[in-house]
């Protein structure tokens, strides 16, 4: 990924943007709101050439003047500049004449305290301005005095002004990057809804991808993985066909030439066989037997897993039933040495809604797993109770438990069956196993 194309390197320029605009913009927020004290008095400032001249102009007309007239011509001009002081030195050295009349001034001049007076004013606050009357210095001088604060005078700062343009170009910067992050935000938003956004388990569809930053490498390797998981999946469902297809068609080669070998079966045990012989057909038609059920199971897991199983969902008096499977097994028992146990309460729900096939199903794999795993412990209990949330059924046997090992073990295909189906009708089961034996609850929810 090229660095201009990167977020960081895009957050970067607003924040470099940021550091230009904030100090370019302090001088341009005072231009806007700093105002000349007297530009906020609707004057203009005293300008200090235009004084130097006039007032030379002025003392080079007063040498024909009387010290009244003198004096009236000062008043004028403190009409003109009120800030400013005046006083006059004839020419014996002496102050005769100063505006106003309090002004602190010393009484007699030599050259000496003139040129030292001059030095001492020259470019220094107040601004003065001497001048010889009638241009002549022979004839005394004229002073006049204005502060400096007139002459330029501070700049006023409206707080208020200064602070609303800071803030303008603080919010500015704010605003710009949340509009940045709010615009990364989106796009993520985007991308983690489309990965959300997946009905009855289909895979999220592709994104269409913006920018090539680092938000766009994720949108790039997210339909990547969109389209291996698209092609995992076809084959997937392509190799769970083809074992369903190839299970269906086990499952029927196998019973042609199992049906003949019960056929079979049953003919030798019709005939004279020695005590060996007998036991040798009685073992053979067992495993055929065994050999039959597991191939059903197998056959009924697919149908299972492949949505074929039809279930029909119907009113069943779980106490009724549980009566005559236990009375269908109980020769079964008998003869393995089982003691069978029955308890069967009032529920609360005595009718449960389900598939009866299916149910029978459960039952029998459960039943058939006691005979031949749990069957040297002698004994099944089955049994019913009321739970707060539910009711339940419990068979529970004496056997080593489903951490011992059976000589009859198999693959657990039936188990599989008897879970797939309790789901599937909306039920649940939990299993508990010890060296001591197992039991399992099956729950109808209220």
């Amino acid at each position: 990924m090229k660095w201009r194309h990167s977020i960081l390197t895009r957050y970067l320029l607003v924040v470099f943007f940021a550091l230009i605009l904030l100090p370019m913009g302090i001088p341009i927020v005072s231009i806007l709101v700093y105002t000349p004290y007297d530009m906020q008095h609707n004057s203009q400032p005293y300008s200090e050439e235009k004084i130097e001249r006039d007032w030379h102009d002025e003392v080079s007309t007063w040498l024909e003047l009387f010290p009244a007239e003198r004096q009236d011509r000062m008043k004028q001009w403190k009409e003109r500049y009120p800030e400013a002081s005046f006083f006059i030195v004839n020419k014996n050295g002496r102050t005769s004449e100063k505006l106003p009349e309090n002004l602190d001034v010393q009484q007699e001049w030599t050259s000496g305290t003139t040129a030292e007076f001059i030095k001492k004013r020259y470019g220094n606050d107040p601004y003065t301005v001497i001048a010889f009357i009638g241009n002549d210095q022979k004839n005394g001088l004229a002073v006049i005095q204005i502060p400096r604060s007139v002459l330029h005078p501070p700049i006023q700062i409206n707080p208020l002004f200064i602070g609303l343009g800071l803030l303008l170009l603080l919010l500015i910067f704010i605003a710009a990057s949340l509009w940045f992050i709010i615009r990364l935000r989106n796009r993520i938003r985007h991308l983690q809804q489309t990965m959300d956004h997946s009905e009855n388990g289909a895979l999220p569809s592709q994104v269409k991808i913006g920018k090539m930053d680092e938000i766009g490498q994720l949108q790039n390797a997210f339909n990547k993985m969109v389209v291996e998981l698209e092609k995992s999946r076809k084959r997937e469902q392509e190799e769970e066909s083809l074992r369903r297809q190839l299970i269906s068609n086990l499952s029927h080669d196998l019973r042609t030439p199992l049906t003949t070998l019960q056929a079979h079966t049953y003919s030798l045990s019709r005939e004279r066989l020695s005590d060996t012989g007998r036991e040798s057909v009685q073992i053979l038609d067992q495993k055929i037997t065994l050999l039959d059920r597991l191939i059903d199971n197998l056959l009924s897991y697919t149908l299972l897993t492949a949505g074929k199983y039809h279930m029909d969902i119907q009113e069943l008096d779980i106490n009724r039933f549980l009566r005559s499977q236990v009375a269908s097994w109980y020769p079964v028992f008998e003869n393995e040495g089982i003691e069978v146990d029955v308890d069967l309460h009032p529920l609360i729900h005595p009718k449960w809604h389900v598939d009866i096939h299916w149910m029978e199903r459960i039952v029998d794999n459960l039943f058939q797993n006691v005979v031949r795993h749990a069957k040297q412990g002698g004994y099944i209990r089955i049994h019913t109770l009321q739970r707060d949330s539910a009711d339940g059924l419990i068979i529970e046997d004496r056997g080593p438990g489903f951490a011992g090992i059976s000589k009859e073990a198999g693959a657990g295909i039936g188990l599989t069956i008897v879970s797939k189906m309790i789901k599937d009708m909306n039920m649940d089961w939990k299993i508990a196993s010890s060296e001591t034996g197992a039991k399992i609850c099956i729950y109808y929810p209220h």
